[in-house]
């Protein structure tokens, strides 16, 4: 899995290692939200069986209370390793990666910089990285995580109930299938905020390099009104 996600991904060793990590965590996390509902099945469970004269297991107000503590202390800890199985080890690999991306371009001869739109690199060194940052704290894990969960999920509703189960996950394929539908269009919008971006690079870019002809001609008003329209 390590080499799978540095060849998708073009990640490091230690951060497809650490992607795996917080994939596993936050796995752990998605399934420590079920304690809550098992408490309450419990607890509804055994009021049940003493209503219809059934014997059960007899948890009173102290073990519900001591269970609840329990359950707690648990999740908490485990989000707290997940933190930094998500955020910090991301935030590290990045600034790594931005580290790695400027010792490159120190090497690179001056000619290739004549040759490129020095916006396009300053965006790719800023909005880029932080693109970078977002989706690998917020949408990579979560999505190996939520698919793994779910299925585990699925798994126990399908051999305890199985019409429970289809009820239940019947909205998953379908959800699935509007998401592959709706994937070019998604690119396009993607694609499209990418090129807006870089456009508003490119003219800060101008307007940075000519600020004396702007300031000597007062044309700050105009240059800020061509700013926003773009």
């Amino acid at each position: 899995m390590v080499s799978y996600f540095m060849k998708k991904y073009a990640m490091s060793e230690k951060g497809a290692l650490n992607l795996k990590k917080a994939i596993f965590s936050h796995t752990l996390v998605n399934l420590t939200k079920l304690f809550a509902p098992m408490i309450g099945f419990m607890f509804l469970f055994q009021y049940i069986g003493i209503l219809k004269s059934i014997e059960s297991y007899n948890f009173t107000s102290v073990h519900y209370i001591a269970l609840i503590v329990v359950m707690m202390i648990v999740m908490f800890l485990i989000a707290r390793w997940d933190y930094v199985r998500l955020y910090t080890n991301v935030y590290n690999e990045s600034a790594n990666s931005r580290i790695e991306l400027a010792e490159k371009l120190k090497k690179l001869p001056l000619s290739y910089f004549g040759k490129r739109d020095l916006a396009d690199l300053a965006e790719t060194m800023m909005n880029d990285m932080n693109l970078y940052e977002t989706i690998f704290s917020h949408a990579v894990p979560h999505i190996y995580s939520t698919a793994i969960s779910t299925s585990i999920i699925a798994l126990m509703l399908i051999f305890y109930n199985w019409k429970l189960a289809l009820a239940a996950l019947w909205v998953i394929p379908i959800s699935i299938l509007i998401i592959f539908l709706s994937k070019k269009s998604q690119k396009k919008i993607v694609q499209g905020w990418i090129d807006d971006n870089r456009k508003v690079f490119d003219n800060l870019q101008e307007n940075i390099e000519q600020i004396e002809q702007i300031k000597s001609y007062n044309l700050e008003d105009r240059m800020l009104n061509d700013f926003l329209k773009n």
